[in-house]
């Protein structure tokens, strides 16, 4: 006998958790075709490769300070010189890097 689950018989912290869980419409089918493929379909399926997933996680890695880091970097220097810099060159830096790696796999392959 299944026991029909109800957001009512959930405590209140479980229901955002539940809300999460639930998937529909056309997400639920990407879903059921990635699932029926070998594990890569959905990453396939949308034109990403083993490089551009690396690429991402090294960008993520060294992309620009958080928000208060920059605020921190202003309020103690008192120059938005300082700040920009600070921004721009860990951005700067993982685009190279992300484009040496691009670069690297493709002469790679």
């Amino acid at each position: 006998m299944k026991q029909e689950l109800t957001l009512r018989s959930l405590r209140p912290g479980e229901r955002g958790r539940v809300r999460a869980m639930c998937v529909t419409g056309p997400m639920r089918r990407r879903l059921r075709q990635a699932e029926s493929h070998d594990g890569d379909g959905l990453r396939l399926q949308n034109g990403w490769s083993s490089v551009t997933a690396a690429c991402v996680l090294v960008f993520t890695v060294l992309h620009r300070p958080c928000s208060t880091t920059l605020l921190t970097i202003k309020k103690e220097t008192g120059s938005l010189r300082w700040t920009a810099l600070a921004a721009a060159l860990p951005t700067v830096f993982g685009l190279v890097i992300c484009a040496l790696l691009a670069h690297v796999a493709q002469l790679s392959s």
